[in-house]
């Protein structure tokens, strides 16, 4: 697995120097919201979309909603964004495969997507690159490993309070063992872990002054398809992973 990189450094490559704020309790609402907003997205969209996406790939789903190009890649959209996947594939012994399909035991999957993200209570223009390992594609229990780097414009409603604000957010998500049941399209387990750098540059109705701060989080999936999210260890968020719901615990 990729380590995730140091907070500094991915800092001092996304908005020139490491930033030493410290956030508010908006400011961890406001990073929470838009977390959950690039989870779990409608139209099927989000991380868990991408993981029943990524899973139909590997195993070679012709029923699946995707476009493939003459050069192996996958296309979709989901609620305006473009999702691209790349798949290589091997089977229960081991041996690679020119192609995927029912017979795949384990995937390297490229997952991408981009775009221009409008919810209710959020825009935001999204960039999101990474990795995944899917191992036990035979079974109905598929398990995701890897990492991914996310960028993210945008602007909020406070789910929390009577508040705009404008953030740029950029941050490293590792997967350590998230399991996807694909016969449920739901998330049962394993976490997710974020380094987090954010810079927030407008706010209101009460002006506030820009502020660059870093969070460390860690989302957990949990059996009944429901999920915590906890920000440096002191603000804890429950996610319902069919409605991108969020709620503070």
């Amino acid at each position: 697995m990729k380590p995730l990189l140091p907070t500094c450094l991915i800092a001092a490559t996304t908005f020139a120097a490491c930033s030493s704020d410290t956030p508010t309790e908006a400011d961890y609402d406001d990073v929470a919201q838009a977390l959950t907003a690039t989870v779990v997205t409608d139209s099927d969209g989000g991380e868990v979309g991408a993981m029943v996406d990524a899973t139909s790939v590997a195993r070679g789903d012709g029923k699946i909603a995707l476009k493939l190009d003459a050069s192996g890649k996958f296309t979709g959209n989901h609620l305006g964004l473009e999702y691209n996947y790349t798949a290589k594939c091997s089977d229960a012994e081991g041996k690679a495969q020119d192609a995927c399909d029912k017979t795949s035991d384990k995937a390297d999957v490229a997952v991408s997507w981009s775009g221009d993200l409008k919810l209710p209570h959020l825009t935001a223009a999204v960039k999101r690159d990474g990795n995944w390992t899917l191992t036990g594609l035979q079974t109905d229990k598929v398990t995701f490993d890897g990492d991914s780097e996310f960028d993210l414009d945008t602007e909020m409603q406070s789910l929390f309070r009577t508040a705009t604000r404008t953030y740029k957010v950029s941050y490293s998500a590792s997967y350590d063992a998230v399991v996807l049941d694909r016969t449920e399209h739901a998330v049962t387990g394993g976490k997710v872990t974020y380094s987090i750098d954010a810079e927030r540059t407008a706010s209101g109705p009460r002006r506030e002054s820009e502020a660059q701060f870093n969070i460390d989080g860690v989302l957990e999936f949990k059996a009944d398809g429901s999920a915590s999210l906890t920000l440096d260890k002191s603000h804890s968020y429950k996610v319902d992973l069919v409605t991108g719901t969020l709620e503070k615990d």
